[in-house]
């Protein structure tokens, strides 16, 4: 290769090199511009959002998340994989394990799936707010084989972080398949919070239920916001689901702004979807907040709002009878009703659902009902009564109701039978 033939050689790639750089810095330049309009939107976006969920007032706790008696959960948490105890246990034949884990095992129970979303400093954080089971952990960090046992017995329902570029499922059970969800969420700063690191009360993202007994109990507003944002919960071996909180409200989201019927109707299709085997639906009512007025070591079950309900005797806390029948409550499940014989008819809605869906509806009539927990009155003689006297109380009602000792409730004409039909007592 002569010396000509060399220099023009290395003239070529020099100016190729010097056009690639120029290529490059324009590159840049543009990606600069776009990014910086990008961001422009997206910051106006975010402003206008945490404006309208100001507005809404639905993001801020009723209390906290994490109260004295939750802290128990915690402790189990703890011992189950500290103590080892219990080792002469695994030398006992596997029939005789299984046995023994049968009785251990939590009756049927109603589990709290916590979360919120909060939109805070450009961010929008998810919280996680679920406790470990008291019952089932020490089971799973306490042998192999109880872990098995556990996961034949128990499914695991999950709430998936928030990620980005993940659309939104709430839309899925719409006639007009068609229909594209606005995406005008920002696709960066999504956080997940597990509360403190090191606090040792670190949630869960998932909890364990009983599908063919137990009651899965999902706060109806932070459901909506979970979806609407992208989020999602694994609800494909739920039975049983109990709305808690379920009070009407406008969805005042500056770019996408929902009536209270929309909303309504987008989450009746989206539980549709996402909890195929649904057998049975229940809305709670209550002063309080169901999803924060727990207590982890008492019994707690679901009454049905009903016209045998109507009838019962309830109690003041110190045994005195109410005068009143429970009109409120009766008047309060005869609204619901009316409300979902309009959500099946879906006039005047610009959502409409598909006819499968309208068809699983009509064969899934949601329910009202009360949580109540189970006072077996074990201090009976430390108050020097005679006898104890097993008693529900309805949360936040302040209500009570007599019971036996076996959970059953005392009806009022109870003897009766008995007595002149040689009914079993």
């Amino acid at each position: 290769m002569t010396k000509k033939t060399i220099k023009k050689s290395i003239l070529k790639k020099a100016a190729m090199r010097k056009a690639l750089m120029r290529k490059t810095a324009m590159k840049k330049k543009t990606m600069k511009k776009m990014f910086t309009k990008k961001t422009a939107k997206e910051n106006a976006t975010i402003d206008n959002t945490i404006m309208a969920m100001n507005n809404m007032e639905i993001d801020t706790p009723t209390s906290s998340w994490l109260t004295a008696s939750q802290t128990q959960a915690f402790k189990a948490l703890e011992r189950s994989t500290e103590d080892d105890s219990f080792f002469a246990f695994e030398f006992l034949p596997l029939e005789v394990q299984v046995m023994i884990l049968k009785y251990a095992l939590p009756q049927k129970c109603l589990i709290r799936m916590g979360f919120r979303t909060v939109f805070n400093n450009f961010n929008m954080i998810l919280n996680f707010q679920m406790l470990p089971d008291m019952h089932l952990t020490p089971l799973l960090n306490t042998s192999w084989l109880f872990n098995n046992e556990v996961n034949k017995e128990f499914k695991k329902v999950e709430l998936r972080k928030y990620s980005r570029g993940v659309k939104s499922k709430l839309y899925k059970a719409l006639h007009d398949e068609n229909y594209s969800p606005p995406d005008y969420f920002w696709d960066r700063c999504r956080r997940n919070i597990f509360h403190e690191r090191g606090s040792g009360y670190r949630s869960l993202s998932h909890v364990y239920i009983r599908p063919e007994t137990d009651t899965l109990i999902i706060d109806y507003r932070q459901l909506f916001i979970l979806y609407f944002v992208g989020g999602s919960i694994d609800l494909s071996n739920v039975k049983h689901i109990a709305l808690a909180n379920v009070r009407p409200f406008q969805w005042d989201w500056p770019y996408h702004p929902l009536q209270e019927d929309d909303v309504d109707r987008l989450i009746h299709g989206l539980i549709s979807v996402e909890c195929p085997n649904l057998e049975k639906l229940t809305y709670i009512i209550s002063n309080d907040d169901p999803m924060t007025e727990m207590h982890l070591d008492t019994e707690e079950v679901i009454f049905d709002v009903n016209d045998e309900l109507y009838y019962q005797d309830f109690e003041f806390e110190d045994g005195t009878l109410h005068n009143e029948r429970p009109h409120s409550l009766m008047q309060a499940k005869a609204e619901v009703d009316d409300c979902f014989q309009g959500f099946l008819r879906q006039l005047g809605s610009g959502f409409r659902l598909k006819d499968d869906v309208m068809n699983f509806w009509k064969v899934h009539v949601p329910g009202v009902g009360m949580i109540a927990r189970f006072d077996a009155d074990a201090d009976w003689r430390l108050r020097k009564k005679r006898c104890p006297e097993p008693r529900y109380y309805f949360v936040g009602f302040d209500t009570y109701l007599p019971a036996h000792a076996d959970g059953t409730i005392l009806g009022p004409y109870k003897g009766l039978a008995q007595i002149f039909e040689g009914a079993p007592w």
